[in-house]
């Protein structure tokens, strides 16, 4: 058991984790967008690719949802989401199932 004089000495606990982040005008930038979504796999390019096609999914859905906060925040209009998506070669739409869900 600990010595209730050592409980006293411990700093607070960090605060919660934010769960979602609120993009701001720098996010939002087509070109910043396209430059990051580009990069953000390569530190993983050594691994099978059952884990990158894996890691491929989540950063879609990612940046499906970075782009949907970005337009309702006003920072992006939806003929800038349609040609970073061709930009990217992604399709328009996302499945409607998320990475978590099962069937």
């Amino acid at each position: 058991m600990a010595e209730p004089g050592l409980a006293a000495s411990m700093p607070p606990l960090p605060p919660a984790r934010q769960v979602l982040y609120d993009p701001d005008p720098a996010t939002c930038k087509p070109a910043s967008l396209q430059s990051n979504f580009q990069k953000q796999l390569l530190p993983w390019a050594d691994q099978p690719a059952a884990v990158q096609a894996r890691l491929r999914q989540l950063q879609l859905e990612m940046l499906q949802a970075t782009l949907q906060r970005c337009v309702r925040k006003g920072l992006l209009t939806a003929e800038q989401v349609n040609s970073l998506e061709q930009a990217l070669g992604l399709p328009s739409e996302q499945p409607a199932q998320p990475s978590g869900a099962r069937p």
